[in-house]
């Protein structure tokens, strides 16, 4: 197949008129039936060679913008981008076997449209092998890539998004997202929404978002996040246009919200606004709008990382000792009189934190608000404490204070 592909782009480096482009795509059509037709084990693998040239210029110069032609918005098979183009449009993958190599093309969404790749079955439908690679997205007013349940999840009852196993059965399966550079997202680069497992985000670099650089959301488990670059999210919102520094929003470089038995390993977290890794059961903030979480963030394994140039590594239990007042929680509030509904219970159990450096923080390397987790054989270097432990309101109001902390084999200079 790569022959028909490369006689394509050959015949249509220079075209000359719109019959002759017409006519080289027709050509093309032709050539991909005949592939399927006549390759070995074809089962709908469809190569879809998109290009959009301009009649009176050449794709050999500098990034043209380009279209798609609306069917073909809707991806199955391989496809394969010009790398010498810039898009504008958002690319859904809802079949299985879909492969979309960018080869390098950038998606540049100019803040017009939530999402450069967005990954959703149809409702009730479960896709399989599914590939991202060599793909340039810039400024999506939502997240770079968005990867969805093929369930309604905003359709269910309280007790069925309770059940995780159940909606989890629909999420999309064997999903990769490798060697992709997002920038400037509104608010996260990756967003792995509710319910969703089997993500591998590898080699990818991810900056400049507004919120979050990945946000792993609630009830998602046995994602790998993997040998990433992840630096200088958090730090920004944008409201009616403008972008505004607002110190109280800052955010962390990924969020794991709810969210148990993923491992996050040999990816380097530089400069975000808040920290690295905040591990956290958020109280079911406005559940109306994002559903009720009752999975605790538990399980999840950080391994190899490098923390650096922020205020906090990672953070275990982030929500635990936070003024969730203007929250709109669902969860119910432990405590009385002042902190009454201004404080809640944060559940991120059993997190094992290994092998991982920290350099150069503000406040501290890793700070523990829940109980079990372990700390092994990480190196921290120039910050002015490498751990702390313990939930104030949690120890001294309710007689609970965190417990089970294994801190072994760790250097401190």
């Amino acid at each position: 197949m790569p022959g028909v592909v490369g006689r394509i782009q050959e015949q249509i480096s220079e075209p000359s008129d719109v019959q002759k482009i017409q006519k080289y795509r027709k050509e093309a059509r032709a050539a991909e039936l005949n592939f399927m037709l006549n390759a070995p084990l074809a089962v709908f693998i469809n190569v879809i060679f998109l290009f959009l040239w301009a009649v009176n210029g050449s794709p050999a110069q500098a990034k043209e913008a380009c279209s798609l032609q609306s069917e073909a918005r809707q991806l199955t098979g391989l496809v394969l981008l010009d790398p010498d183009c810039e898009y504008d449009e958002t690319f859904v993958i809802s079949q299985s076997q879909t492969t979309l190599d960018c080869r390098g093309a950038t998606i540049n969404l100019q803040y017009q449209r939530d999402f450069g790749i967005q990954i959703k079955a149809d409702a009730g439908k479960v896709i399989t092998d599914i590939s991202v690679k060599n793909c340039i997205i810039l400024n999506a007013d939502s997240a770079g890539i968005v990867i969805d349940n093929g369930v309604n999840v905003a359709g269910l009852s309280e007790s069925q998004q309770m059940n995780g196993d159940a909606v989890r059965a629909f999420s999309p399966k064997s999903v990769v997202i490798d060697d992709v550079t997002i920038g400037a997202a509104k608010n996260a680069g990756i967003y792995i929404k509710k319910y969703i497992t089997g993500v591998t985000v590898s080699n990818s670099t991810i900056k400049d978002s507004y919120g979050v650089c990945i946000y792993i959301d609630a009830y998602s488990k046995y994602n790998q996040i993997l040998g990433n670059v992840f630096e200088h999210c958090g730090f920004r919102n944008r409201t009616s246009g403008k972008v505004k520094k607002i110190p109280s929003s800052f955010r962390e470089g990924l969020a794991i919200d709810s969210a148990s038995s993923n491992l996050i390993k040999d990816n380097v977290f530089d400069g975000n606004a808040g920290g690295g890794i905040f591990l956290y059961k958020n109280c079911s903030e406005h559940n109306a709008q994002t559903g009720i979480r009752v999975e605790p963030a538990a399980h999840n394994e950080i391994v190899g990382n490098t923390f650096m140039n922020m205020p906090v590594g990672v953070w275990v239990a982030s929500r635990q000792s936070r003024d969730l007042s203007k929250s709109d929680c669902w969860d119910k509030s432990p405590y009385t009189g002042a902190l009454k509904n201004r404080y809640f219970l944060d559940h991120a159990p059993s997190n094992i934190i290994t092998d991982n450096r920290f350099a150069n923080l503000t406040e501290v390397g890793v700070r523990i608000e829940d109980d079990f987790t372990t700390i092994r054989n990480n190196s921290f270097t120039n910050m002015p404490a490498p751990t702390e432990v313990g939930a104030q309101f949690r120890a001294d109001l309710l007689n609970s204070p965190v417990t089970g902390t294994v801190d072994i084999g760790n250097t401190f200079r």
